[in-house]
C-alpha cells in the first residue's frame, strides 16, 4: 500500500487574490462561482500542510501600473486586472503566508516564468513522489 504523501512534497497556493470575490467589472476578470468556499476548502489544506510541516509556496500574480509587464493577459479576453495597488490584487486575507513561508510575486500565468520557483523547489528539496 502506497502512503498517501511521498517523496518531499510542497503545497502550492496559487492566485487566491480578493478579486476573486469580485464582479468582473470591479476586477478586471471574470471570477468562478464558489469563492468563498473554495477559500475555506484551500485554508483547511494549508492548516494541514503547515501542521505537517510541509512548505508552503504563495503565488500572487501582479502586474505594474504602467502595464509594461502585461502578456497575453490583454489578448481581449480579459480586462486589466491583477495590478499592483488594486484592491482584487492583494491575497485574500485568509490565506496569506506566514513569516516563514514562501511568496512568489508572478508577471505572468505560468509561475515558472520569470520567477524563483524552479529555484526554489530546489533549495527545498521538493521531490516527485516515487515511481512504481
Amino acid at each position: 500500500m502506497r502512503k498517501l504523501i511521498e517523496g518531499r512534497p510542497a503545497l502550492v497556493v496559487i492566485d487566491m487574490q480578493k478579486g476573486g470575490e469580485m464582479s468582473a467589472d470591479q476586477s478586471g476578470i471574470a471570477g468562478m462561482p464558489g469563492f468563498e468556499g473554495r477559500v475555506r476548502r484551500i485554508r483547511a489544506i494549508v492548516d494541514a500542510a503547515r501542521a505537517a510541516k510541509i512548505p508552503v509556496i504563495f503565488f500572487q500574480e501582479a502586474h505594474r501600473p504602467d502595464h509594461v509587464d502585461f502578456g497575453r493577459e490583454l489578448d481581449g479576453a480579459e480586462g486589466v486586472h491583477c495590478v499592483e495597488g488594486a484592491p482584487g490584487t492583494e491575497l485574500v486575507d485568509a490565506l496569506r503566508p506566514l513569516p516563514n513561508e514562501y511568496f512568489i510575486r508572478k508577471r505572468r500565468y505560468s509561475g515558472f516564468f520569470g520567477t524563483d520557483f524552479q529555484i526554489l523547489l530546489r533549495g527545498l528539496k521538493v521531490s516527485e513522489r516515487a515511481r512504481s
